[in-house]
């Protein structure tokens, strides 16, 4: 019995919908923090105090790098688009060959073509 589960990484604008809600939650973590720091430097606990500096520390490194992420989430999504759209008018291209699959006797698959190769058989 196989079932397909469902994740948030089975498409990018899926990761890119994890990753916002990451990012707000993480946000909100460190309002917490914040707050609990405050409180806590009235009541002069140094130990729970330094706990609390490092939780901040860290749930900052990680809204940093979720920020990298959905940045770069954002660039793969851009290149599939452009990979996408470059395939389109490609197929669009090879739409307009003739029967014999060539326009004009050039390949635009080899960049020297065999319609540019000089005759060297002996006859001009």
């Amino acid at each position: 019995m196989t079932s397909e589960s469902v994740t948030p990484f089975e498409s990018i604008e899926n990761a890119q919908e994890y990753l916002k809600l990451l990012d707000e939650v993480v946000r909100e973590a460190r309002e917490d923090v914040q707050e609990d720091v405050g409180r806590v430097t009235s009541a002069g606990s140094a130990r729970r105090l330094d706990a609390l500096r490092l939780i901040g520390y860290n749930l900052e490194k990680l809204a940093h790098h979720v920020k990298c992420s959905r940045r770069i989430l954002n660039d793969l999504r851009t290149l599939r688009r452009v990979l996408h759209q470059g395939r389109a008018e490609r197929s669009s291209a090879d739409r307009g060959h003739d029967s014999s699959g060539s326009t004009n006797g050039i390949d635009e698959h080899n960049p020297i073509s065999t319609a540019l190769e000089p005759d060297l058989s002996g006859g001009f």
